[in-house]
This record gives C-alpha cells, sequence and structure tokens, in this order.
C-alpha cells in the first residue's frame, strides 16, 4: 500500500491516459514525442520515445535513448524540462515535431 495521500493515488478503477493529472496537476507535453534532445552534460544526443507513469510517485515520466544505444532511459518529466544545480537547462531540444501541445513550449 502506498503512503501517498489518496488524492494523489491514480485511480485504478480508471484507465490512466495521456490525459490524467499527475500528483502535480501535470499531463505528459505530447508534442516532444520523437523530439531529440542533447543533455547539457554529458553531451549525449536522445530521442524521446513515449511517456510513462511513474507509479511509486504518481508522477509523469519519459523514455529516451541515446543515438549510441537502444537501452531505455527513464526519468521523471520534471528531469526533462527541469535545470540542472548550477541553473542551466539539462537538456536542448535539438529537434522538434510540432504537434497539438504547440503553445507549451519551455
Amino acid at each position: 500500500m502506498s503512503s501517498m495521500p489518496k488524492e494523489f493515488r491514480h485511480n485504478a478503477k480508471k484507465p490512466l491516459m495521456l490525459l490524467t493529472k499527475d500528483k502535480a496537476g501535470e499531463t505528459p507535453p505530447t508534442r516532444y514525442l520523437n523530439s531529440i534532445w542533447r543533455h547539457t552534460g554529458n553531451k549525449k544526443v536522445y530521442t524521446l520515445m513515449m511517456f510513462c507513469w511513474l507509479g511509486e510517485t504518481d508522477r509523469w515520466g519519459f523514455i529516451m535513448t541515446t543515438d549510441d544505444s537502444n537501452v531505455p532511459v527513464v526519468r521523471p518529466l520534471e528531469h526533462l524540462l527541469g535545470n540542472r544545480s548550477d541553473g542551466s537547462k539539462r537538456y536542448e531540444l535539438i529537434q522538434d515535431f510540432p504537434g497539438p501541445d504547440d503553445d507549451l513550449l519551455p
């Protein structure tokens, strides 16, 4: 049983969809599906493959792969759109594929 307050837990009786809000009230920015990003620290280039539900935290996450590996990397959504400890952006958007959420650019 999760120690998360009931109001934040996903109700398993309802279907989980990309429109489901997480505990922070966020939905994944689907416009970034298949977009290409460069990590500003390690300089690796990643392709955002899909979004996923991180059940332990009831937050949205994302799945990326690098150009040199098909091993998926899973991180919370705030990792993609957030900043590094020095205040700089963690990822730089290299190639975007416009979608229905065009007004949600960071």
